[in-house]
């Protein structure tokens, strides 16, 4: 059985860039240097010898591909880095990134491990080891009894040591430097259900041609929801028994199990009467985490996470919520909309708008 690797050559920085290009790389692909009682899921060390032009980085990556890890390192340290990849002895991969840019040269037969081998961008290796070219093409070209041989030609053309270069993660050396990176856990998107639950207010349009108040889950889960509508000017009465709906949203898709209850009239603590709706079996789903990724989108709150809870009147008795858009006109009553999780009626929102009256 032959040889299995895939280590780095990273072209030659000091020490603080390389490292703080190893952070820079291992932090965009979510990994961060972890405490000394943290553990690691994956380490790297540094080999070399004093004047290579490339120092080894070996280890073991296998989240991304160590291709997409090349090219975070060649950005992160404005350099050049080179893929060094043996397939079982009979194939040697050299990958040169610089940038977002990767050129792929081969030693050995590719196809036969069911590896389509990509054309050789001349021009990036060209650059790399200028009057050496020709020499280049020859040690790719030439036949080894062992792919990993063509490292020691190779070795001496580019700057590298072909020791290092094949170095397996379990190899025993004295590696210049070690980092060890730990994975970062993934930011839920939803809110724990263990929080109270809450809703913030969206706003006011249309939902499906209906004036409706429009809210959005803000805290964990819970059940029951109450509506409170406050209409000061409207007499006692005025909306008892008017019916009233409670829809919900989720990943922009109104779901069909829309829930409907009547107003009641109540009296409110500074006077004046208000109308409550109840329901009891309301199910109020967490709310997007304000932590995650998609909650500092530059245009906001990605809407496929919003869990949106609709309100609207269904019978009029006489008023209907003013279309958005429309002007207020003397004489229609403001009226708020407030919505209140049951099991947490501080965590309640409201939308102001008026009453118009229907014909």
């Amino acid at each position: 059985m032959g040889h299995f690797f895939h280590n780095m050559l990273v072209e030659a920085v000091t020490p603080e860039v390389l490292a703080q290009g190893l952070v820079e790389a291992f932090g965009s692909l979510g990994y961060y240097v972890p405490a000394d009682d943290e553990g690691a899921d994956c380490v790297f060390e540094v080999y070399g010898r004093t004047g290579d032009r490339f120092l080894a980085l070996v280890g073991d990556w296998s989240d991304n591909g160590a291709d997409n890890l090349a090219e975070h390192i060649a950005k992160a340290v404005n350099g050049r880095v080179i893929g060094v990849q043996c397939v079982d002895s009979d194939v040697l991969i050299l990958s040169l990134t610089e940038g977002d840019k990767t050129s792929v040269a081969y030693v050995g037969s590719p196809e036969a491990y069911g590896i389509t081998p990509r054309p050789l961008r001349a021009a990036p290796w060209e650059a790399l080891v200028g009057d050496d070219w020709p020499a280049f093409r020859s040690a790719l070209d030439a036949s080894y009894t062992f792919a990993e041989d063509a490292l020691n030609p190779l070795g001496a053309i580019i700057g590298f040591s072909a020791a290092d270069a094949a170095r397996c993660s379990d190899d025993p050396g004295q590696p210049l430097q070690t980092y060890a990176f730990k994975r970062q856990q993934p930011i839920p998107e939803y809110l724990p259900d263990q929080l109270r639950p809450a809703f913030r207010r969206i706003g006011y349009w249309r939902e499906q041609d209906v004036p409706t108040a429009a809210f959005l889950s803000a805290g964990g889960h819970g059940q029951g929801v109450e509506v409170l509508i406050v209409a000061p000017g409207v007499d006692a009465g005025t909306l008892d028994g008017a019916g009233i709906r409670l829809a919900r949203a989720f990943n922009l898709q109104r779901e069909r199990n829309d829930i409907e209850a009547r107003l009641e009239s109540i009296p409110l603590e500074g006077g004046g009467v208000g109308w409550l709706a109840e329901f009891p079996d309301a199910e109020i789903l967490s709310g997007p985490n304000p932590d995650h990724p998609q909650a500092h989108r530059p245009d906001g709150l990605d809407r496929n996470m919003r869990r949106t809870y609709y309100v609207f009147l269904t019978e009029r008795k006489g008023f209907t919520l003013k279309p958005p858009g429309e002007p207020v006109s003397e004489g229609d009553p403001l009226v708020h909309v407030q919505i209140m999780p049951v099991g947490n009626r501080s965590g309640w929102a409201a939308v102001s708008t008026a009453l118009s009256r229907a014909d």
